[in-house]
């Protein structure tokens, strides 16, 4: 998108007419001022992007190094000239970075990674293993926790020097902490 000094103005204009506007209630609306920038845009035949993330943007691997695994934005292996599509709010701080990531050519993109589906798997899977560590807790029969040990974790047995309850159900937690759910 190129930025003209006409579309530069115009949205100056807009978006100090909303925030007046907004200033004059009780808060500065967010919706105001996003209203003003759409109507600037559509009327400077600008494309809008979907903010939720669901436009992918091609990003490529400029770093130093030949190879290099990501982990401040969890978009896995890069080898140097890969390009990526990455989801749009992801991409725009990835670019944030321009010593590591430019943009890219969509046609040559390697992967597509969805971060915001991954994301949504993991805390999936926390709330899953946090409703187990509950589930665990709230049992109040011994023969209870054992039978969840050796159904989930492959007839592993209590070891025989664990009598208390709680100590039992520590064990269990452990095991979820450790292994997941089987």
């Amino acid at each position: 998108m190129e930025v003209t000094k006409e579309l530069r103005e115009s949205l100056h204009e807009a978006i100090t007419l909303a925030l007046e506007e907004g200033a004059k209630g009780t808060d500065i609306l967010d919706d105001v001022v996003v209203d003003a920038v759409v109507a600037v845009l559509v009327k400077h035949e600008v494309e809008i992007v979907d903010m939720a993330g669901k436009k992918r943007v091609p990003v490529k691997y400029v770093g130093k190094r030949e190879s290099y695994t990501d982990g401040l934005f969890s978009t896995g292996m890069w080898r140097k000239g890969d390009v990526k599509l990455i989801s749009y709010s992801t991409a725009m701080q990835m670019l944030d970075h321009a010593d590591v990531y430019a943009d890219g050519d969509e046609d040559s993109a390697v992967d597509v990674v969805d971060i915001d589906d991954k994301k949504a798997a993991e805390d999936k899977e926390a709330e899953r293993l946090e409703e187990t560590r509950n589930l665990v807790q709230q049992m109040t029969r011994k023969a209870t926790v054992a039978e969840f040990v050796a159904t989930n974790y492959n007839g592993l047995k209590i070891p025989a020097e664990l009598v208390k309850l709680d100590e039992m159900k520590e064990f269990a937690v452990r095991q979820i902490d450790r292994y997941g759910i089987i």
